[in-house]
């Protein structure tokens, strides 16, 4: 602009987020007056911030600038098209999230045909951890803990310090908790070094995990949202539960799980059926013997 700058906030979501991806600096361009242009599919959560605002629901934000790139009279290269491909896949957790539409799947084979390399993109985004990367997930495997369909653990920042790792190394950690059969959401908690615990919420589809991570400030998806919450650990731990307890409809916990018993240990949480075949397999085997 003719006066000043003008500065491009994407994905921010609530504020929480974007200072958490943009950083505190950021809140001095509201206070300098510099012109923010705002784009964002969380439009339940975004509170428009900017003097622009271009805030819709959709599957990610790449899908509006995808949009925005005709009228802007931007062409379409192999490397933006990457670029744009890359946030879908990243929002969508490879088109497994209930966000994906008819109009996603369509975009994605658009930007295919400019010969984006789809397996270099999964090997990018899922295929690069490090070994401390894995042995941090071996921990949060280790200690999860399951009770009303509800599986979680924590990583105290003690555990990220021995292991060499930081908050940005458990991005995917979570979705190895909501994998697990039988579980309705997965919780994972990560404490920070101030005073902070940032909370990864994951939903296989009942739950509306963006309405939980509201209640404490956050914000995001109906299946994968978070929030950032001040507190000890294990307090936040407990208030995140209840809450979700309270969302799922649960009125009356189960027992709570005794440590070193009720804990996963990496082993899946077994479902009815397979509980009975199991049952049913062992009569005929003690039927034999």
């Amino acid at each position: 602009t003719a006066d000043g700058h003008l500065f491009l906030s994407q994905d921010g979501g609530r504020s929480w987020v974007l200072l958490s991806r943009v950083g505190e600096d950021a809140l001095k361009l509201f206070h300098e007056g510099q012109i923010i242009l705002n784009i964002d599919h969380h439009h339940r959560d975004n509170p428009r911030f900017g003097h622009v605002n271009f805030v819709k629901e959709a599957a990610s934000t790449t899908q509006l600038l995808y949009e925005l790139a005709p009228p802007l009279g931007v062409m379409i290269t192999p490397q933006i098209a990457t670029c744009l491909y890359t946030g879908i896949i990243a929002d969508t957790d490879s088109f497994r999230n209930s966000n994906v539409t008819r109009e996603v799947l369509e975009m994605a084979a658009q930007l295919m045909s400019y010969g984006v390399n789809t397996r270099e993109i999964a090997i990018n985004l899922y295929e690069r951890r490090s070994l401390y990367e894995l042995q941090l997930l071996g921990y949060v495997l280790q200690n999860a803990q399951v009770r009303d369909g509800i599986i979680w653990s924590a990583i105290p920042k003690s555990v990220f310090h021995k292991t060499n790792t930081s908050v940005t190394d458990t991005e995917r950690l979570v979705e190895e908790l909501r994998s697990v059969e039988g579980i309705e959401v997965a919780v994972l908690l990560k404490e920070l070094d101030n005073g902070k615990i940032k909370v990864s919420l994951r939903s296989k589809g009942r739950a509306t995990v963006n309405s939980v991570a509201r209640a404490f400030g956050g914000g995001g998806h109906e299946q994968a949202a978070g929030c950032v919450v001040p507190g000890e650990l294990s307090e936040v731990q407990e208030r995140v539960l209840v809450e979700l307890q309270r969302h799922l409809g649960i009125t009356e916990s189960t027992e709570r799980p005794t440590e070193g018993t009720e804990k996963t240990s990496c082993l899946p949480v077994r479902s009815a059926r397979f509980r009975a075949f199991s049952d049913s397999k062992s009569e005929k085997e003690r039927g034999r013997g």
